[in-house]
């Protein structure tokens, strides 16, 4: 599968993108640089808005995983 996550550096809201052929739905787990899970949920394929706007600046990590992926992404709000 492929994924692509824009803008990335954002000031906030990240769009991801797939293209699957699996219907399961895709787990996303977004976590600061200690660990905390700051967000997650999940999302079926296609295009999706990661909504970070209410959080601080700085680098967080993006978890992604289904039958299809398993894709760490790091994120940078600005």
């Amino acid at each position: 599968m492929m994924v692509t996550i824009y803008p990335n550096p954002s000031n906030g809201l990240f769009t991801i993108s797939t293209l699957t052929l699996n219907s399961k739905p895709i787990v996303y787990l977004v976590s600061d640089v200690t660990g905390k899970i700051i967000k997650q949920g999940e999302f079926n394929s296609g295009s999706h808005i990661l909504d970070l706007e209410k959080i601080a600046s700085g680098v967080y990590v993006l978890n992604l995983s289904n039958a299809e992926v398993n894709q760490t992404v790091k994120l940078i709000k600005q």
